[in-house]
Parts: structure tokens; C-alpha cells; sequence
């Protein structure tokens, strides 16, 4: 089956690190781009239905530009890239384009987030965790250079552990070079066996194809203590399962978007 990276663009002056880093990843998979821009014309309130629909039309046509230069500039010729531009809702297109046959990973690159927002949660990008089935990608502006030598997987004791995406996930990596580790943050006095079994159990089932290892960390300050896990460095891709404490959890999630994946530079991937 054909691989295809859907990649949500707003034109910021980052998106073109966050393109060149799809182009580098689906140039080592052989897959194909798809870039989805949704546009906002400024129409008058008052406009007739086929002013707006001008308005929209030249709005569509400056960002369809600015999309074609994106790629020149930011994506090796040997890549099939496409895209779509329109002003309807960017998630009307994607759930359309998610029932296509391909296999499918989204990427949408994440905003830093203020003060305020890091604990409303209110960035569109980061909405897309609740309301997008596929395997996603939030990506750092920061980041454009792609590597897949350290893939951290959080595996969570409160939902089973999902192996069919996950393995979806791992069809986008080469395994030659790549060392994944299974973790889990534990709180001290709690038993650990179940969920060291677990970890070991998953070790054990990718040995075969990847360097892999596993770790319990024994804290009572996640936010802190994580950073034992990931060391902030570039080379690095954090994995983590929707419904797991460490998305669902209010006060630690801006602090897993914020600190590890923002200013740690650390590509978040979550998987259903």
C-alpha cells in the first residue's frame, strides 16, 4: 500500500522547517506529500454570495502560490507533493482524505504555546490529538532535520497498549540504527511488576528488528522527572497512546507539549 504524509501548513514563516523535515522523512519511506491549507478570506459582512465567493477565490489563488514556492524550496524533486487549498475547515478535508487507501501519518506543526494557552489548550494543532483518529505528528517550528536514531514509547498502565498502530507507526521507520525504549513513570511504594512486564514483554517483541530496552522511572513529580527520559536532543521522537495519563492528565499535558516537545524540540507522536 501506498504512504502518504497529510501535512497541515498556515503559512507561517516556520512552516518551511516543518516541510523540509516530511520531505527528509518521506524521501527514506518512499512516500508521498499532501499538503492541506485551510484559508480565512476577509469578506465584508454584508457581501453578496458571489462576492464572497471572489474574496475566497483570491484568497485561495495568493496562498496556492505561496504553497508551490514552499515545495520548490523545501522538498526534494523525487517526492511526489500535492496539496489542497480551500477555506473549508481543514478537519472536513482531512477525515475525507483519511478514508483514502493509503497508509497515513498527519503532521501539524506546533505553536508555542503562552502562559495562558499551555493550560487551556486551546491550539488548533494540538485539537487535532482529540478530534483525529490517524497516527499524528506535532512537530516543533524548531525542528527540520529528521531522525529517527531514538524513539521513546510511553506505555501506559491505564489502556492496553496499542500494538496494530503502533506497528502502522513503525512502517514509516527504517529499523537500521533506530533503538526504541519502552518506559513508564511510576509513583514510589506502587507496585511495578505488572508494568514491568509489560515493558519487557514489548522489548522483547521488536528485538528482532530494532535495538530496544526498557525503563521504569520512580517519581513523584512527572513534570521534573521525565526529562530523565528524554534528553531534549534532536535525534529523539517521543510516542504516546491516546487515553494514557500523559495526554489526559490537565496539568501535566501543556507540560509535555510545552517544555518536552516545544522546547525540547522532541517530534510528539500519538498513536490511538
Amino acid at each position: 500500500m501506498r504512504k502518504r504524509f497529510v501535512v497541515l501548513i498556515d503559512l507561517l514563516e516556520n512552516a518551511a522547517s516543518l516541510l523540509s523535515f516530511v520531505s527528509q522523512w518521506a524521501l527514506q519511506e518512499n512516500a508521498e506529500i499532501l499538503i492541506i491549507h485551510e484559508t480565512f478570506p476577509l469578506v465584508p459582512v454584508l457581501s453578496e454570495v458571489e462576492h464572497k465567493e471572489e474574496f475566497a477565490a483570491n484568497t485561495n489563488k495568493e496562498a496556492i502560490k505561496q504553497i508551490e514556492a514552499l515545495i520548490r524550496a523545501n522538498t526534494s524533486k523525487k517526492i511526489k507533493a500535492n496539496y489542497i487549498v480551500s477555506e473549508v475547515h481543514f478537519q472536513i478535508k482531512l477525515n475525507e482524505l483519511l478514508t483514502e487507501n493509503y497508509e497515513q501519518i498527519v503532521v501539524a506543526g506546533l505553536k508555542k504555546m503562552s502562559f495562558v494557552d499551555k493550560y487551556l489548550f486551546k491550539d488548533r494543532a494540538l485539537q487535532l490529538i482529540e478530534n483525529t483518529k490517524a497516527i499524528l505528528v506535532a512537530m516543533p517550528f524548531s525542528v527540520n532535520n529528521y531522525s529517527h536514531e531514538n524513539i521513546f514509547v510511553a506505555v501506559p498502565d491505564n489502556v492496553t497498549f496499542n500494538l496494530l498502530e503502533f506497528n502502522n507507526f513503525l512502517k514509516f521507520i527504517d529499523p537500521k540504527n533506530t533503538t526504541i525504549t519502552f518506559f513508564h513513570l511510576i509513583k514510589p511504594n506502587d507496585s511495578n511488576l505488572e508494568i514491568e512486564k509489560k515493558l519487557s514483554d514489548l522489548a522483547q517483541l521488536y528485538s528482532k528488528n530494532f535495538k530496544t530496552s526498557f525503563e521504569i522511572y520512580e517519581t513523584n513529580n512527572p513534570n521534573r522527572d521525565i526529562k530523565k527520559v528524554i534528553n531534549s536532543s534532536i535525534n529523539e521522537i517521543l510516542v504516546v497512546q491516546r487515553g494514557s495519563r500523559l495526554l489526559s492528565d490537565q496539568l501535566f499535558r501543556p507540560f509535555l507539549i510545552n517544555e518536552l516537545v516545544y522546547d525540547g524540540e522532541t517530534p510528539l507522536v500519538i498513536i490511538s
